[in-house]
């Protein structure tokens, strides 16, 4: 299967809108930026780095040309140009992603002994989106938070009122809502949508001896039944419950709202490669859907070039203004209609950064 490379692709334009709200609350939450300082002090990057490479196969293309392979091919899809470490560990079928100065990607012996090429592409999309979003540090908060919060009466560290006041409560339920963004980056990556599906289907736990059967049209059926329940629609106390102690989201949760978001459109728009028209706002950014004047060239949010369109779907030429599409006669200098002064140089080239964090909020 061929497989193209999502060009200029940015995590905004994938990214679940519980996952975005989830983020924004976790910054905004009081003790949160005091939390980051201290766990960093405690030098938790070096503590896995130490843990990780000692324990655990790293993925070369001498070792394990297979894998290393098909590992670059999904950092190849996904455009993620700093090539993260992988490394193979004993154990379930599971993956994380940490170092934020030199990120480590680590998966389990189960997935590679039982994923197909297919599967284990979504798998490494799911967790090439951290690094792609720069949210690792986020990540890896979320990760040690738990026995760093056990650690709190044998070492005095001072802050036990941040966990106490709900920091803890928002970085985990940010880590729960960035699976879906994920899961999406997973389908971008595999780009079959019968793959991905299947390799949520194992990781839900199908039956190893079952693994020639797996039904992918009786598991979407369970998951459009349950999306009627509307997750959106849950009380906070009823998604508390249904959360806590948990890292993620059950799979079945994931795959409603995996197929709700195929429905859209959306895979297939980033998959062309087509901004978002916008019919009640035709000025705004087609990938992050900031507010534009219409006169941009880029985007001041996510930095991507500026695809201007009208309501009827048509761009701006030299003899329209760029603002609001009045025509105009070859010796206006300015537009009759909403007075925007008249550019006859062709906008400059965007050049995209890499998107920040907070970008994203």
């Amino acid at each position: 299967m061929d497989r193209i490379t999502l060009d200029r692709l940015t995590p905004y334009e994938y990214q679940h809108p519980f996952d975005r709200q989830a983020l924004i609350t976790m910054k905004k939450t009081p003790g949160f930026p005091a939390l980051m300082r201290k766990i960093s002090e405690l030098g938790v990057e070096t503590y896995y780095r130490i843990m990780f490479t000692g324990s655990c196969l790293k993925v070369t293309d001498v070792n394990f040309p297979e894998v290393h392979e098909l590992f670059l091919e999904a950092c190849r899809i996904l455009e993620v140009k700093d090539i993260p470490e992988l490394f193979i560990t004993y154990g379930d079928k599971e993956a994380i992603t940490v170092g934020v100065e030199k990120p480590m990607i680590i998966i389990s012996s189960q997935m590679i002994d039982q994923l197909t090429t297919e599967e284990l592409l979504f798998v490494f999309g799911t967790q090439l989106h951290y690094v792609k979003s720069d949210n690792i540090l986020y990540y890896q908060v979320a990760i040690v938070l738990p026995m760093f919060a056990q650690a709190l009466d044998i070492f005095p560290l001072g802050v036990g009122q941040l966990l106490a006041a709900g920091v803890q409560m928002a970085v985990a339920n940010w880590q729960r809502m960035a699976a879906f963004s994920s899961d999406r980056a997973g389908l971008l990556c595999c780009q079959d949508t019968d793959a991905a599906t299947s390799a949520i289907i194992k990781l839900a736990g199908q039956p190893l001896r079952y693994y020639d059967k797996i039904d992918v049209d009786a598991f979407k059926s369970q998951a459009h039944d349950f999306d009627q329940f509307n997750y959106d629609t849950y009380n906070k106390i009823i998604k508390w419950l249904l959360l806590t102690d948990m890292t993620h989201p059950p799979y079945v949760i994931r795959a409603a709202q995996f197929f709700a978001w195929i429905k859209t459109g959306d895979l297939q728009r980033i998959m062309e490669r087509k901004p978002v028209v916008n019919q009640d706002n035709p000025y705004k950014c087609g990938y992050c859907s900031a507010s534009l004047n219409g006169r941009e060239s880029f985007c001041v949010n996510c930095g991507n070039a500026v695809s201007h369109v009208f309501e009827d779907g048509s761009t701006p030429n030299e003899n329209q203004c760029s603002n609001c599409g009045n025509t105009l006669q070859d010796n206006d200098k300015f537009c009759t209609k909403c007075g925007t002064k008249r550019s006859d140089e062709a906008p400059p080239e965007a050049s995209p950064g890499k998107p920040k964090p907070e970008d994203f909020v």
